[in-house]
Formats: structure tokens, sequence, C-alpha cells
């Protein structure tokens, strides 16, 4: 894959691509499980763990189309949304992991539990202003270029 990106800004991204891939995949997996778990231990399984599941998949996916365009093309944009979802996504999994009555099972708050904790170094990284300078350069050069 090619990218705009200097070394240091390209290393996040690349951790960016694992880090959702995972989230992704994992995703997946639980979808696969909670089928599993519904056949053979119902209570462990409710439409919450559906709807979650589902949605991390499919955002997982997402979020890995939004690093490739951070990464190839030095996407301002792609990079702002990259940020807001790794701040907010690791608040909104603690609030499930702790929150007494959430409905989830503990098996699944473990899940999130591990998502969250893979994201929080990643919004770290993503805030650096070493970083975000190689996106705001590359839309400036941009700019240049359409002058």
């Amino acid at each position: 894959m090619t990218t705009v990106l200097r070394p240091g800004p390209d290393r996040v991204m690349r951790y960016a691509r694992i880090v959702f891939g995972i989230i992704a995949v994992g995703s997946a997996v639980t979808v696969a499980a909670a089928a599993v778990l519904q056949q053979v231990d119902p209570d462990q399984v409710n439409w919450v763990v559906w709807v979650r599941a589902g949605f991390y998949t499919v955002g997982g996916l997402w979020l890995l189309a939004v690093v490739r365009d951070a990464r190839q093309k030095a996407a301002r944009t792609a990079f702002t949304r990259l940020r807001v979802i790794c701040v907010l996504a690791p608040l909104g999994i603690a609030a499930l992991v702790i929150a007494p009555d959430s409905g989830y099972p503990l098996w699944m708050r473990i899940e999130q539990a591990c998502f969250g904790i893979l994201m929080a170094p990643l919004a770290v990284a993503l805030f650096k202003p070493s970083v975000a300078a190689d996106f705001r350069r590359a839309r400036q050069a941009g700019n240049d270029r359409a002058a």
C-alpha cells in the first residue's frame, strides 16, 4: 500500500489498521459464538448482544476503509473521524463494562473491554502533533497543487 505519510504517522495508521481488523474479526467471531450460545445456553445471548456484535463487525470494516483513506490520501476528514471514534468508543465501552445493569453478559463485557484497551493507545497516538502535522501538510500541499 502506498502512503504519503512519514514513517511515524504511517506506523500509527498501520496500528489503526491492525486494531480495526481485530475488532472486525473479533466481532464476527462474537456473532458466531452468539449463534452457538443461543442453542447451548440461551440466557447468555439477548438482543443487545446481536445488535452490538453486528454493529462492531460492520463498523470495524468501515473503519478499515477510513484508515485506508487516511493512509493513502492523507485525508484530513478520515483522520478526524478516526480521532473522534478512538476517543468516544473507549468511553462508551467503559460505561458498558462498569454499568451493573447494562444487559450485556460477562463474556461480552470482557470482549468489549479488550476492544477499548486496543483503541485507547491509538487515541493517544492520533492526537500527537507529529501525526496530525502530516495530515495538515498533505492538505496544504494538495491546495498548493490546485492553485
